[in-house]
Formats: C-alpha cells, structure tokens, sequence
C-alpha cells in the first residue's frame, strides 16, 4: 500500500494507466470517462463500447443469447439490470439503452485502441472508440488494424494475429512499454519515427504481407480506387448495374443463404470500409404483418483488409446495422 505521500505524488501527476482486452478493454472506456485524476493513459485491446448496437441489437434485429450467456457468467455479489428481458419486452431503441454507450467526449487521456477482425463483438467498438475520443494522442490498434492518431499524424499497424494472441507478442508489449514510458516517466522513446501507417496484408496461400508503410489510412490515399458492385442474378457482384429487375429466392428458417462473390480481374489489394446499401419489403399479397420496417439501409460496418489473387473468388463477409 502507498504511503500518503507517495499517493499524493502519483494524483499529482498522474500515474495510472490501463491495458488489457476483452472485458478489461470495455471497463477501460468507462472508467476513463469518468475521468479519475490518477488515470495518465489507456490501452484497451479490443472491446465492445455499445452493446446494445454491436451485440443484442445488431442491424436491428434482437439477439439476447451471448448477452444472457455473459449475465450468467460475468456478475457481481449484488443485481444486475436484466438487459435482455429490456430488449425482449421491447424490441426497438428506447431511453433505457440511451446511456449505455460509452461517452467518448469525456474521454481526455491518452488511448492505445486495439481492434481485429478475429471476433465480430469487439471490431465496432475498436473503430467508433478511435473515431469518437477527441483527444490528440490516440492510437488505435488492430488485429489487426493498429491505429495511432495525433494532431497531425497517424499510426497504424495491421498485424495478422488474433486477439489473445497479440496481446501476449513481442510487438505489442513494445509498444505499450514504450508508450507508457513516454507518458508515464518521460522517457524518451523512439514512437514518433515509426512510419504513420503499417499495414499487413492477408495473401490467400502465401505468407502475409508486414509492415507495409503508408503516409495515412490506405483508402485515404490519392491511389485508392473505390469499387461501386451491384448483386446479379447469377450470384455475383457486378460493376455494372442492372437494366431490370430480378428474383432470387431462398427457403426461410433453414440454413439455406444466398452468397454473392466478387472475381477479380487483377491483383488487386481490398482495404477499408465496405457498404451494402438495400431495400427490402414484403410482397403485397400477404398478409401478414410485418415485424420490422419495411424498407431498410443495411450498411456494412466492418473493414476488411485481404489480398486477392488473380481471379481468386472472394464472398464478401459483411456486418450490417439497421440505419
């Protein structure tokens, strides 16, 4: 236990600071909004930051089962609100769920975000923290996607691991060492002279590709080269759109799906935001009523950074919320 002193000290200057992923990256965010005098930094590695929107509501559509499944596991001595009996018994947006995200304008410290693509529970969280803490020095890192943003420069560094096992690597210990050295005892580190962005690339059956330096954020670059795809009767994307309309259909309440792919004519390197933009409805003759709204914009909220080969055939694995 620290003496009086020694804790007067460390308000003072303020000398806590935070790491840790999963449910140790969620109670990070909370934490910091609350704005405790003895917090310095945070380093949340992966975790959801509304889960309401990323988890038991996604795209508009309730599912209570891993939120009920982490009520169970994951509680304190004393109650706990029933999150998913509020969304059973009301199945749409409401007051209850309005300060259950994280308030990012509250956030004044310093943030190391980590993000991956190995789990859909975490990536939103990762990417709307990073575009939601106003602060100047914030990095956010991913699995990955590490990204680090200040005044007026970024860093990201994409690595191709997954969530546990990044946080144990060589790599990231590094750069929390030499992050928390820097605000924590100022000593002089070498972060500022990594190149604004390092990316990895997945390559299908060849070795991923690291390390790859960009001045800023690879959709952001003059170079990139945004692709409008339209969805086609023979169930694949293509850049040109249809001149009349056609019917695909699939059996309800089984496993069966309709999957679209995309074939690319070159190599070519996918990188960034995707967005499917949709309506839907229900045929007139029935008569049934519908349960939810009837036209929707179903956007896509996941990035997705792979190497495509050839004429390597690539589905397009997409997150979507009801807008």
């Amino acid at each position: 236990m620290p003496s009086k002193k020694t804790y007067r000290i460390a308000l003072e200057q303020g000398q806590d600071r935070y790491g840790g992923n999963y449910w140790l990256a969620m109670a990070q965010y909370f934490i910091a909004a609350e704005q405790p005098h003895l917090l310095a930094a945070i380093a949340p590695l992966e975790g959801a930051v509304d889960p309401f929107r990323e988890d038991s509501f996604r795209g508009g559509v309730p599912g209570v089962k891993f939120a009920r499944s982490i009520a169970e596991i994951l509680r304190g001595k004393r109650g706990q609100q029933d999150w998913a009996a509020m969304i059973e018994s009301n199945p749409t947006p409401n007051d209850f769920f309005v300060d259950k995200p994280v308030n990012f304008s509250k956030i004044k410290v310093p943030a190391y975000i980590g993000g991956g693509y190995s789990t859909n529970i975490h990536t939103l969280g990762s990417l709307r923290a990073f575009a939601g803490i106003s602060h100047q020095d914030k990095w956010k890192v991913t699995s990955h996607l590490y990204f680090n943003g200040s005044t007026n420069r970024y860093r990201l560094v994409v690595h191709s691991t997954q969530e546990y096992y990044d946080l144990y690597s060589p790599q990231r210990t590094e750069d929390l060492v030499r992050i928390f050295d820097g605000y924590l005892k100022s000593v002089p580190t070498d972060w500022s002279a990594t190149p604004p962005v390092r990316l990895a690339l997945l390559a299908y059956a060849k070795p991923t590709i690291v390390d790859i330096p960009f001045p800023d954020l690879p959709w952001h670059s003059p170079s990139a080269q945004p692709m409008t795809l339209h969805l086609a009767p023979n169930l694949t994307l293509s850049p040109t759109k249809l001149s009349q309309s056609n019917i695909l259909a699939y059996l309800a309440g089984t496993p069966e799906i309709l999957s679209f792919t995309y074939t690319s004519p070159s190599r070519a390197a996918l990188a960034g935001p995707s967005t499917l933009t949709g309506d839907t409805s229900l045929p007139s003759s029935l008569t049934m009523t519908p349960l939810w709204p009837s036209m929707l914009i179903l956007r896509n909220t996941c990035d997705m950074v792979q190497m495509v080969d050839g004429l390597h055939r690539q589905a397009l694995l997409m997150e979507y919320e009801l807008k």
